[in-house]
């Protein structure tokens, strides 16, 4: 008497179709469980890979800030201390795409810096497009 019988009225299952079904299920709490761990390995894949995006840019970002900032100071030594037309300074150092807008506030940007926290007192202003020959771009 090891099999249990379908009562018609009532849907009772047979013991080795209840075996067969608790089997399944346990297959597929297993699947779930499969599917979490390598769901859970993505995210973790996704965020390491995002953080290191972001810690790249933002070393990228200082490292151009820093170039920059040079590229101003002798640009500012070349129109302040020589003499110089933002212009005329575009012409001594030959690089292609360089505009005197660009240039202008690299110089800017040097006395926005020095001035962080204090009020502004305008000297980036003193520099102007009159300064480029009356042309505001690359020459």
């Amino acid at each position: 008497m090891g099999m249990w019988k379908v009562d018609s009225s009532e849907d009772v299952i047979r013991m080795p179709d209840q075996r067969s079904a608790q089997a399944a299920r346990q297959a597929a709490r297993e699947a779930r469980a499969r599917v979490r761990e390598e769901r859970v390995e993505r995210e973790k894949r996704l965020a390491r890979a995002g953080e290191t995006v972001a810690v790249e840019l933002a070393r990228r970002d200082i490292t151009v800030g820093e170039h920059e900032r040079r590229a101003g100071e002798a640009l500012r030594l070349m129109v302040h201390s020589e003499g110089l037309t933002v212009r005329d300074a575009l012409r001594w150092c030959g690089v292609p795409g360089l505009s005197a807008r660009e240039a202008l506030q690299m110089m800017r940007r040097l006395d926005s810096d020095s001035t962080e926290g204090t009020q502004s007192s305008r000297s980036g202003d003193q520099i102007t497009a009159d300064e480029c020959d009356g042309d505001a771009s690359a020459p």
